[in-house]
């Protein structure tokens, strides 16, 4: 059985080409970057963190890709850098790893960027989050976000990949418009 990024990886890939536009709205340490990147025609990035942009443009380096634009800014002003159709995108909330644990992604910034990219979303594009719930600020974001993803249009499809025997492991949900 897939672990909970790894299922997130598999919807994208399933649903996207290499002509597909795709989002990474919390880049951390790149990781998700360099897989979109190596999936899709354009990559967008974004990262409140220098740190966390310093280290994907490294790894884009260290993986040849070069189909990524990076932006130093919350997911929540997407639309400000991103004004075309998209496929796919990826949200890896919380903290990035090894380093200030007080810098995490918030409610109220992810819904914004939630509602902003799914106005981008093709139809039948795709949005996975993966929701980390082991910090205070993960369980404060995971509340808000199953209340706006229980409220969504059914004009999207909202699943949730998620351990039941694991209640405070991370877990994934994925939207799709239809």
């Amino acid at each position: 059985m897939d672990n909970v990024i790894t299922f997130a990886h598999n919807i994208i890939k399933r649903y996207t080409n290499k002509d597909s536009v795709a989002v990474d709205a919390t880049v951390g340490n790149g990781h998700d970057t360099v897989f979109l990147a190596k999936h899709v025609k354009t990559v967008y990035g974004f990262d409140v963190q220098a740190q966390a942009i310093e280290h994907t443009k490294k790894l884009c380096k260290e993986h040849d890709v070069d189909n990524v634009e990076l932006f130093l800014d919350t997911h929540a002003n997407i639309k400000d850098y991103v004004n075309e159709p998209i496929d796919a995108a990826m949200f890896n909330l919380g903290y990035l790893p090894n380093s200030d644990k007080s810098i995490t992604t918030k409610a109220t910034s992810t819904i914004k960027a939630i509602e902003e990219l799914c106005s981008l979303l093709t139809k039948g594009g795709v949005i996975t989050i993966t929701i980390y719930i082991g910090h205070k600020e993960g369980q404060l974001e995971q509340v808000a976000l199953e209340d706006f993803l229980q409220k969504m249009d059914p004009s999207y499809t909202v699943i949730r990949y998620q351990h039941v025997n694991r209640p405070s492991a991370p877990y994934t949900v994925c939207i799709q418009k239809r």
